[in-house]
């Protein structure tokens, strides 16, 4: 059979034209898509009212892998669906330190006897190909998709579809903003997005700008940060501190903050050095609007100042680590010596 290696894209046609056969591999760090997937065949392939007997699925993360367990559901014949679906979750066999020798073999001939009438799905957040024997099981009997993080643009490109799809349009700025508080989660967006729906429905909106998102969404962190750098370069210590405040009360952990501002004040540092935007977007990866954002902040600081703080927040990270002081009272202290290091 000829090799099925497919994206995600591909996978849903093969789904919505029932061209699947009886072996899919998903994997990917992008679960979100991973689920989207078996939902949908679930969709296409069960009888209304049957998914309690004609899909299982069995999860493998705390106990070894058990193909005699995956080959008395797989050999059950559906009751009322057109297939019967079973999906093997955190399988293990392409991550495993030492898998048994023999293991692609056993699978190799157990692949032979899947019934026309059942639909196996391995799900593996993690796949080795280095497993060479074991996944062209599945690439020459069936179909493996890979489901990575998408890129930044990507990611963008599938909200604004997304949003067309109710005829809503979106800023620049809001889908960057939305992008940033979800962490380039999908699954994160996905219900972001079906909120900002039911908020557009409404008020009769069609336009989404950044007061909708920070409206209506979690809180954004790496604007609070931007925030907190304008603050300081300004030696506003009461309005740092106010956001420092603002951003705790929200739940925000302290740790994450502490990361993300001194990863903020590293990307000072670098758009110090390379001043343009373009150049800002080539060498760190960044979005337009965030390189736009740096390159407007970082000529406020001195190159020393910058490099200050970032070894008062290595400091301050070291001290806390030995017990010294807690998360906001060294965030605090970072904070307050970096107002007083710029008046």
């Amino acid at each position: 059979m000829a090799s099925h290696i497919v994206s995600f894209d591909n996978l849903k046609s093969l789904i919505t034209e029932k061209k699947l056969n009886n072996l899919l591999l998903l994997s990917g760090e992008e679960d979100y898509y991973c689920e989207f997937a078996v939902n949908m065949i679930k969709k296409q392939y069960l009888a209304e009212g049957s998914e309690q007997m004609d899909f299982v699925k069995l999860n493998f993360e705390s106990k070894g892998f058990d193909l005699d367990k995956i080959d008395e559901n797989v050999m059950l014949p559906p009751w009322m669906s057109e297939k019967r679906i079973v999906v093997v979750r955190n399988s293990g066999i392409f991550s495993a330190a030492d898998p048994k020798k023999d293991l692609a073999d056993t699978f190799s001939s157990f692949v032979d006897t899947i019934p026309e009438s059942t639909l196996l799905i391995f799900w593996d957040d993690k796949i080795d190909k280095r497993k060479k024997q074991l996944y062209s099981i599945f690439e020459k009997n069936g179909y493996c998709c890979d489901c990575p993080i998408l890129k930044e643009y990507d990611i963008e490109e599938k909200l604004r579809t997304n949003l067309r799809k109710h005829n809503i349009t979106i800023d620049s700025d809001a889908s960057d903003s939305l992008i940033n508080r979800t962490d380039k989660s999908m699954r994160a967006i996905a219900s972001e997005v079906n909120k900002i729906y039911l908020y557009c429905r409404e008020k009769g909106i069609t336009h989404v700008d950044y007061n909708v998102i920070d409206t209506l969404c979690a809180p954004d962190i790496s604007g609070r940060i931007f925030d907190i750098l304008d603050g300081i370069s300004e030696g506003n210590c009461s309005k740092v501190l106010l956001t420092l405040d603002n951003m705790l009360n929200q739940k925000e952990p302290v740790e994450r903050i502490k990361y993300s501002l001194a990863n903020h004040i590293r990307q000072l540092i670098c758009a110090k050095e390379l001043k343009t935007e373009s150049k800002i977007v080539e060498r760190l990866g960044a979005k337009p609007y965030t390189a736009k954002k740096l390159a407007k902040q970082a000529p406020k600081f001195e190159m020393e100042k910058l490099l200050y703080l970032l070894s008062v927040c290595a400091k301050t990270e070291y001290e806390g680590r030995l017990g010294k002081m807690d998360g906001r009272q060294s965030l605090e202290i970072i904070l307050v010596l970096a107002c007083k290091s710029l008046t």
